[in-house]
């Protein structure tokens, strides 16, 4: 029975303290919803749901690897939701799926590393591509190739609607306390990563995770935090009363791209690994999938699906 179902018929029930008795017509009616309610149930009737969670959802399904050319993909276990979450679910992992899903040449086995040991593995081929990457982090001097991008993103900067002349601190001045994330390359900044000389020249601090970032900025520990648009998508979709109290700035740290990269003599091309992308854009389960991070299709995408 609906949750909502009991609460109603708990606050109908009254007890009579004068009489000592319940009132005979209160349970009359309340045995009406009560019926009315299993009556519903039975018949398939749910409560209504929030709008966000009628939208379209993936849903991963095993296949077997038997007779497929295995291909390992590696993402990052920096919780970079909606990328992916610290449990390795995400973005990432399911476009794994939907590929695996919709055909049956290659078999893609997802893995979740730290950042520094990802690029590692992919030099010497324990991992054969990694996810959601760019050819600017880290890559310099290794024979690559790269996928069709995936995302298009940047780094700007957020601050609470509520303090008195909010948007005056995206000044960045050394008044301002700051977040940022360990590990991250800023350019307001000047790639310091220091924490101690951070804190010192920039008034910054340093988290493991954009999330807590924002977490920190929602609940007045910083006043100004850096973070990805693509967290803020997610965010909004799923937090849009919270994401109403954020002010964004219009100004950005940096924009990149997001793609998968893999060297030249890995066991799927370039060409190959791009056609697998464009199958789960034109069947639309792309679509699906991104939809429920609150993320836009890539330009290439769009026009792929519409073919």
């Amino acid at each position: 029975m609906p949750v909502s179902t009991v609460r109603a018929v708990k606050r109908f029930i009254q007890y009579d303290n004068n009489k000592s008795t319940l009132n005979v017509r209160r349970i009359a009616l309340c045995v009406c919803m009560v019926l009315s309610a299993l009556l519903f149930q039975s018949c398939g009737v749910e409560e209504i749901k929030p709008v966000e969670a009628n939208l379209p959802k993936f849903v991963a399904q095993a296949v077997s690897p038997e007779g497929r050319t295995k291909i390992i993909i590696g993402s990052a276990n920096t919780a970079q939701a909606p990328i992916s979450f610290k449990d390795g679910l995400g973005l990432a992992k399911d476009i794994v799926a939907a590929i695996n899903q919709s055909q049956k040449e290659y078999y893609l086995e997802h893995t979740f590393l730290p950042a520094e040991k990802l690029q590692n593995e992919v030099k010497n081929k324990g991992v054969h591509v990694a996810a959601f990457h760019n050819l600017k982090w880290g890559w310099e001097g290794q024979r690559l190739q790269r996928s069709l991008v995936m995302l298009q993103g940047s780094d700007v900067f957020v601050t609470l609607k509520a303090y008195k002349n909010s948007s005056d601190l995206f000044r960045l001045g050394k008044d301002v306390s700051k977040l940022g994330v360990k590990g991250y390359h800023y350019r307001f900044n000047y790639g310091v990563k220091e924490e101690a000389k951070l804190k010192k020249e920039f008034n910054m601090g340093l988290l493991e995770k954009e999330r807590s970032v924002l977490d920190a900025v929602l609940s007045k520990e910083a006043q100004v935090g850096v973070v990805s648009t693509m967290l803020l998508h997610y965010f909004e979709l799923k937090n849009p009363n919270e994401y109403k109290k954020l002010l964004v700035s219009k100004k950005y740290d940096s924009i990149y791209d997001m793609y998968y990269v893999f060297p030249k003599d890995a066991p799927i091309s370039e060409t190959a690994f791009n056609d697998l992308l464009k199958l789960i854009a034109k069947n639309g389960t792309m679509e699906i999938i991104y939809q429920q991070y609150g993320l836009p299709l890539p330009v290439w995408a769009i026009s792929n699906k519409t073919e």
